[in-house]
């Protein structure tokens, strides 16, 4: 759907990868990373943000919502990773920073 919606939108600097943790991605290399709903599903939710750390430049974000998690919930899980803080609340997503970036 992710990827629909860029090309609907004529964004091509937009990439999606399907991926159960290695994203073959240059470690510092990502602006952004969305992980929608799909926290709650994950087997190594350490294991995904660990990689994500690693692919996310120093002021990349990680951008975040859950339908199935509150958002206290949500943001404890991805704070205990302790590789990320929270930045920003908006109305449906936290945006999380690296932390020692």
């Amino acid at each position: 759907m992710a990827a629909e919606a860029a090309r609907r939108s004529h964004m091509s600097n937009v990439t999606t990868i399907l991926s159960d943790r290695d994203t073959g991605l240059s470690a510092n290399s990502v602006d952004v990373a969305l992980l929608y709903d799909i926290y709650h599903d994950l087997l190594e939710p350490q294991a995904i943000l660990q990689e994500l750390y690693r692919v996310l430049k120093p002021t990349g974000i990680l951008s975040s919502h859950d339908h199935h998690l509150k958002g206290e919930a949500l943001q404890q899980a991805i704070e205990s990773s302790e590789l990320f803080v929270l930045a920003r609340t908006d109305m449906h997503t936290m945006s999380f920073s690296p932390i020692g970036r």
